[in-house]
C-alpha cells in the first residue's frame, strides 16, 4: 500500500470499563488516530436481514500499530460515524499493513 493512499483519517476506540461510583460500565474511549485507505464492501443501500443491523460494510487498511492489536472489541470512528470491527488480517499479506473489515450499526 503506498503511503499516499492512507488519505482518509480515523479514530480507533478501545473499550473501557469505568466504575461510576453505583456500577461499572464498558465505554469506548479515543486510543489512536491513524490514516486510512477507506473502501465500500457492499452497496450503501443494501440491507441484509443476518447482519444484526449493520447494512453498511466498509474496508479499512492501515498501518500496523506497535503494541496495538486491532480486534472486534475495538471499534472505529470515521467521518463522524461509528464502525462496529467484525475482523482484522494483514493486508495482502503484508505485515506492515492492517485491513479491517466493520459495518456500521443503525
Amino acid at each position: 500500500m503506498q503511503s499516499g493512499k492512507l488519505d482518509k483519517r480515523i479514530t480507533i476506540r478501545a473499550k473501557t470499563l469505568i466504575d461510576d461510583g453505583l456500577r461499572k460500565k464498558e465505554v469506548f474511549t479515543d486510543l489512536k488516530s491513524v490514516w486510512a485507505n477507506v473502501s465500500y464492501l457492499s452497496d450503501a443501500q443494501r440491507f441484509s436481514a443476518g447482519s444484526a443491523g449493520r447494512d453498511l460494510k466498509m474496508r479499512f487498511v492501515i498501518r500496523r500499530i506497535p503494541d496495538v492489536e486491532i480486534s472486534h472489541e475495538n471499534e472505529i470512528v470515521f467521518s463522524g460515524k461509528t464502525y462496529f470491527i467484525d475482523g482484522a488480517k494483514p493486508w495482502r499479506d503484508d505485515e506492515n499493513f492492517i485491513e479491517i473489515t466493520a459495518g456500521l450499526r443503525k
